[in-house]
């Protein structure tokens, strides 16, 4: 059985990337638990419940015959209800890495907006009102089906400024998460781009993030969507408190909303 998992790992580290002079594979896991509730005046949209994730991460390291460093890998993630369960492949990605700095191509990958500077057990935009229908629509631009998060993008990551690094993204199709092994998804989707910084300015213990982030209109009569981000957190101890703004600009005119998250 060892030299059969020490074949396997020796295999997925040859194909993840070609040209690789020294590499290490590492597979590892993780799993969430939560419990959430809601309490709204009608009782029909007040409820309570668990929820359950565990997932599978396998990444690969190391150096290029070029001389840079490279990382790569991508997700499992197994989530669901009672009734069964349900699998998606994230985390994919292949990393350049040179000194300091990072060229990125995958999805699901790079930092976005559905992290937050306020510390939770979630990542999530809509962790504590997931079932209101106006943070469900917020988590659409943050996390979910029209999320830069969830689509292919090129970024770059430049570590080693104000404690911390600036990180930006590019996605050329809004909703393009990819085909099929060779095949073309057909989207109509258009760009978007976020720019992220998030550090400690030098002070221990200390969390700031602020971020923008843009999405071309997708029909003629809808506005691009705009998203700002700012927040701060600060560890003592073994407590940790922080706030988080998050203000999106909906592709629907004069509609924008605010939350303001405390943790």
């Amino acid at each position: 059985m060892n030299k059969k998992l020490l074949l396997t790992s020796a295999l997925c580290g040859s194909v993840m990337l070609s040209g690789a002079a020294l590499s290490e594979t590492k597979i590892t896991g993780n799993m969430t638990l939560t419990y959430q509730a809601n309490s709204e005046q009608s009782k029909a949209n007040s409820n309570n419940g668990m929820g359950r994730e565990t997932q599978l991460n396998i990444s690969n390291s190391g150096d290029l015959n070029n001389g840079l460093g490279y990382k790569a890998g991508f997700s499992l993630e197994f989530d669901g209800a009672t009734n069964g369960d349900s699998t998606n492949n994230e985390n994919v990605y292949i990393d350049i890495v040179s000194g300091d700095t990072t060229v990125s191509f995958g999805l699901d990958h790079m930092p976005n907006t559905s992290q937050s500077a306020a510390p939770r057990v979630a990542e999530h935009a809509n962790t504590a009102l997931g079932q209101l229908s106006t943070t469900a629509e917020m988590y659409k631009y943050h996390a979910g089906s029209k999320a830069l998060k969830e689509s292919f993008a090129i970024g770059v990551i430049q570590n080693g400024i104000g404690g911390g690094f600036i990180a930006a993204s590019y996605v050329p199709k809004v909703g393009d998460a990819g085909g099929d092994d060779n095949s073309i998804v057909t989207s109509s989707g258009n760009a978007g781009y976020n720019i992220i910084y998030n550090g400690n300015f030098g002070v221990d213990g200390l969390t700031v993030k602020a971020a923008y982030q843009k999405e071309d209109a997708d029909t003629a009569s809808a506005q691009d969507i705009k998203v700002l981000q700012y927040g701060a957190a600060y560890s003592f101890g073994q407590f940790t408190a922080g706030v988080h703004v998050n203000d999106t600009d909906e592709a629907t005119a004069n509609l924008e909303m605010k939350s303001v998250e405390y943790v």
